[in-house]
């Protein structure tokens, strides 16, 4: 019974080693993937963390905008921007520069807010202005709802601190002025007076969300409009790595090499498998929105829209699955064997989700990675789909991005042509 067990144990060891394209990529794959995700995620787990970018536009000029500046800026975790091309950023530079994704959030501090701070202090005005939080449709709720919480709190003390001194000394300069002295107390009772707003929870600054110019949505995007498109994409380039084992099994069997005797080239016969599978994609990106409108809801998860030009998503998803399945010919073409075509794939699939954004917010990763993942067709293919479901883009606005997956489509399928072999 031993002996047939190591005979067994020897002869699947063997045919392993006989495949050493496998074999390195058995154990190349949980390296690769250790190694990007810690790259990529390496700014979470550093005392300082990963620096939201903050585009900062002050139009108060004055002592509290440049209290809460500082304060933002010493935190330790952001990064402030308040300079462009042509000096002071004004509202519509920091605008572009969220949708251009070069800021997490723009911050913008209304005129005058420091007068109005104090003169509520004082009792002598009204609700102060707003201070405007601006961020794109796309930004987690997860990054956003601290940024916020930070920005109130940081406000909040640089308004209490500009205000209370200033309040106090204009109420002794007042009270000298006319010839009294100040009772024993009255002092510290003043200070607490001022400073009290704080414990009895008064605001004397507000702090509100707002989206970009053009972007018209009646409420921000939930966690199912930002998944279902994500891991859709994910689930697109799998399909990939079927195709590429169903062309090898095809090879093995001698398909192709009958083919031989028909009037069909290379280009011919991995259009036709392209066509099918692209048509299948189609139908799993149909199958997987519908479930994220219709099914989901109902299990007690949040409503998923389409947004303002839901037919922009076929185009979307067309041009997605043209570059996932020319992927699957360029596996098929440069892999000999299925085990060599299925751990390729899922390491490049991987690899490239995590760069473009599915797995990790690309905000996150180092510098160097965001600019890797421009390389990355699920970055293109992510940022379509979040500009039509979430930023309510028009034809114009994705054109850029369905010709960059395009070119990607082409380039697949131009060196899986070049690559093919009928055995």
């Amino acid at each position: 019974m031993l002996a047939a067990m190591f005979a067994i144990a020897r002869k699947d060891l063997t045919l392993l080693v006989r495949d050493p394209g496998a074999l390195v990529v058995l154990f190349l794959m949980p390296l690769i993937f250790i190694l990007v995700m810690s790259f990529a995620l390496s700014g979470l787990y550093t005392p300082r963390g990963a620096a939201v970018v903050i585009a900062v536009v002050d139009q108060d000029g004055g002592p509290f905008s440049a209290a809460l500046v500082k304060s933002l800026a010493g935190s330790g975790g952001f990064d402030i921007v308040a300079d462009g091309p042509g000096g002071k950023l004004d509202r519509a530079a920091a605008e572009k520069l969220v949708v251009a994704g070069k800021a997490q959030v723009a911050l913008i501090i209304p005129a005058s807010i420091g007068e109005a701070v104090q003169a509520r202090m004082t009792g002598g005005g009204a609700a102060s202005p707003d201070i405007v939080l601006v961020s794109d449709p796309a930004l987690s709720p997860q990054v956003l709802t601290p940024v916020r919480g930070a920005v109130q709190s940081l406000a909040e003390q640089a308004a209490f601190r500009l205000a209370a001194p200033q309040g106090i000394d204009a109420l002794f300069a007042h009270v000298q002025a006319g010839g009294a002295s100040v009772p024993p107390g009255l002092a510290d009772a003043v200070k607490q007076q001022l400073t009290g707003g704080m414990d009895k929870g008064v605001s004397l600054v507000t702090v509100k969300e707002a989206l970009p110019a053009g972007i018209q949505r009646e409420r921000r995007p939930n966690a199912v409009e930002q998944n279902v498109p994500a891991y859709t994409l994910f689930g697109i380039f799998f399909i990939a790595m079927r195709l590429a084992s169903n062309i090898i099994d095809e090879k093995q069997l001698g398909t192709f090499r009958r083919l031989l005797a028909a009037p069909v080239g290379r280009a011919t016969l991995l259009a036709g498998k392209l066509i099918a599978f692209v048509l299948i994609n189609l139908v799993q990106v149909a199958i997987l929105f519908a479930v994220g409108v219709l099914v989901l809801p109902h299990l007690g998860l949040p409503p998923m829209t389409l947004g303002a030009h839901p037919e922009n998503l076929i185009l979307v998803s067309l041009a997605v699955s043209l570059a996932a399945t020319s992927f699957g010919l360029f596996l098929a073409a440069v892999a000999r064997t299925e085990a060599q075509a299925n751990g390729l794939g899922l390491i490049l699939i991987l690899v490239s989700s995590m760069l473009g954004g599915v797995m990790v917010p690309r905000f996150v990763m180092p510098a160097f990675m965001q600019h890797i993942g421009w390389i990355s067709p699920h970055t293109w293919g992510l940022q379509a789909y979040q500009d039509v479901l979430m930023r309510d883009a028009g034809l114009a606005a994705i054109l850029p991005d369905l010709g960059i997956l395009l070119v990607f489509a082409a380039a697949f399928f131009a060196v899986a042509v070049w690559r093919f072999r009928w055995d």
